[in-house]
C-alpha cells in the first residue's frame, strides 16, 4: 500500500513538473511564432546541425521572416530576412543588446572575467574595439582592391562547396578553412605595399 500511495505521488509530481514546462513554455506575451516542441527538449530531436538551414527555411515559409523555437530549454529566435538582421544587430535601439555574448566558461575563465576582448560583454570600450577593428579592415579594403577580390572569391567559393551536396551538409567545416583563410591574409597582409 506505501509502495502504490509513493508511486501516486510520484506520477503526480512529474505531472506537474511537466504542466509547469509547458506553462512555461507558452508563456511570453510578444513572443514570436514558431514551433512546439517537447518540454525542456524542444526541438531537439527534429533538427540536425548541418541541415538546420533547411529546417529554417521551412519554418519562415509557416512562421514568417521572425520566429522561435526552443531547443534543451532555451529559447533560439531566428531572423530570415537581411533587413530584419541589420536592424536588430546595428541599430541603436537594439544593437547592445543583441551584441551581448551569453555567460560561458570560456568567457569566464579563459576570457579572464570577460575581460578578453573576443568574450568582453558588450560594454563601451567593446563598441570601441569593435568600431577601430571595423574600421582598421575597412581601410585595408579600400587601400588595395585585391584584398576585396579575394574576400569575394573565398565567399563564393565556400557557397559553392555548401550547395553542391545533397542531404545534410558541413557548414562548419568549409567555413573554418574560409575563416582561417581570410585571418591569415588579414594577419599576414600579403596584398599591402
Amino acid at each position: 500500500m506505501v509502495v502504490f500511495i509513493v508511486l501516486i505521488c510520484v506520477c503526480v509530481v512529474l505531472a506537474a513538473v511537466l504542466v509547469g514546462a509547458m506553462v512555461r513554455e507558452t508563456k511570453g506575451g510578444n513572443m514570436p511564432p514558431g514551433p512546439s516542441g517537447l518540454p525542456w527538449f524542444g526541438q531537439a530531436f527534429r533538427m540536425s546541425i548541418n541541415s538546420a538551414f533547411l529546417k529554417f527555411t521551412q519554418w519562415s515559409t509557416e512562421y514568417g521572416d521572425v520566429f522561435m523555437f526552443s531547443i534543451f530549454g532555451r529559447k533560439v529566435v531566428v531572423l530570415n530576412d537581411p533587413d530584419i538582421i541589420r536592424k536588430t544587430f546595428s541599430g541603436s535601439e537594439l544593437g547592445n543588446k543583441t551584441s551581448d555574448r551569453p555567460p560561458s566558461f570560456i568567457g569566464n575563465f579563459i576570457g579572464d572575467s570577460y575581460k578578453d576582448i573576443l568574450f568582453r560583454v558588450y560594454d563601451d570600450l567593446c563598441h570601441k574595439l569593435k568600431c577601430a577593428t571595423t574600421k582598421a579592415m575597412y581601410s585595408i579594403d579600400k587601400e588595395n582592391l585585391d584584398f576585396d577580390r579575394f574576400n569575394r572569391l573565398e565567399i563564393n567559393e565556400y557557397i559553392r562547396k555548401v550547395t553542391t551536396k545533397d542531404g545534410d551538409i558541413d557548414l562548419v567545416g568549409p567555413l573554418q578553412h574560409s575563416l582561417q583563410k581570410m585571418i591569415g591574409v588579414l594577419v599576414s597582409n600579403p596584398f599591402l605595399s
